[in-house]
């Protein structure tokens, strides 16, 4: 709420600056003296309302500032990373929490996990990982690949068949 109203202040003094702008522009040009006086008026009004929203503006930034200072190094830490959860079919809590992810038991994903033979693809390419490669190659001329965790790609399609979800309503769980 705090920020709506800092936000309609802000507007508002950028509106009525251009509004006064426009009388100025006018009281410049226009030669007539019948109207000089009226456009006198609208300018003081309006610099009067710009002065008063230009201090709202500044008391809610204060505000804003106040109630909402990031510390330091919050502000530093990088905000896009989320360190990945349930990696493994060990790493879930319960049933409970295995069906409401995939609609699977923790019994059920092990035996899906080894029908897929996940592990012995690994094996056969001496990894931990399965590489999905990017097509791009990096300065020492290796090609770029994302590395997943077997299990967790396992879960991952497992949910994203069941539930035919999109990538942005599984990062929920993921």
């Amino acid at each position: 709420m705090m920020q709506g109203r800092w936000a309609f202040d802000l507007a508002s003094t950028g509106n009525l600056l251009f509004d006064l702008s426009v009388s100025l522009f006018l009281r410049a040009h226009i030669p007539a003296p019948v109207f000089i006086a009226a456009i006198d008026r609208i300018i003081d009004m309006l610099a009067l309302q710009v002065v008063a929203y230009l201090v709202q503006t500044k008391q809610w930034l204060r505000l804003d500032s106040d109630l909402y200072d990031i510390p330091l190094q919050e502000y530093l830490a990088n905000r896009e990373y989320r360190p990945r959860q349930h990696l493994r079919i060990d790493d879930i809590e319960s049933d409970l929490h295995a069906r409401k992810m995939t609609r699977f038991t923790i019994y059920q994903l092990t035996r899906i996990y080894a029908c897929f033979g996940l592990d012995d693809y690994c094996h056969r390419q001496n990894t931990d990982f399965i590489r999905v490669y990017t097509g791009h190659v990096n300065q020492r001329g290796i090609l770029c690949c994302y590395r997943f965790d077997p299990e967790e790609l396992n879960g991952q399609h497992a949910t994203r068949v069941v539930e035919n979800w999109l990538e942005h309503i599984q990062c929920k769980y993921w």
